[in-house]
């Protein structure tokens, strides 16, 4: 059966965001969320939230 993800509704106050991604970085994910019972989705969120703080922490010690 072929989902249509357009019209699926998920309850969520979060925005989304599309990346594209060498096949092997997008497979040594896959294999890593596999791994820790985890979305795809899950880790790239969480790698990314920390990667912003860690900037956004960079940026107040350069401006302060």
């Amino acid at each position: 059966m072929v989902q249509n993800y357009q019209s699926r509704s998920v309850s969520t106050s979060k925005e989304a965001l599309t990346v594209y991604l060498p096949a092997e970085i997008k497979d040594a994910l896959k294999q890593w969320a596999e791994i820790d019972q985890r979305s795809m989705a899950f880790l790239a969120e969480q790698f990314i939230t920390e990667a912003v703080k860690q900037w956004q922490e960079k940026q107040e010690k350069t401006d302060g």
